[in-house]
């Protein structure tokens, strides 16, 4: 599985089975140097970021942040 279908997996997930009402995906800000893969938002105000990670590397890179 590629990063990207990781994303739209993660994207369908928080819609469908989370019911988020606004799901965004990688989202570029100027705000900061971090960029999460999937961020979505329910009504209620309550929020989840993803971050996706196709091998362990990748995961033990983003650890030491």
């Amino acid at each position: 599985m590629t990063h990207a279908e990781l994303i739209t997996s993660a994207s369908q997930w928080l819609r469908t089975g989370r019911r988020h009402a606004v799901v965004l995906s990688d989202v570029h800000t100027a705000a900061t140097n971090e960029q999460p893969d999937v961020i979505a938002w329910k009504n209620s105000g309550f929020s989840t970021v993803v971050e996706c990670k196709i091998s362990r590397s990748d995961f033990r890179r983003d650890a030491k942040k």
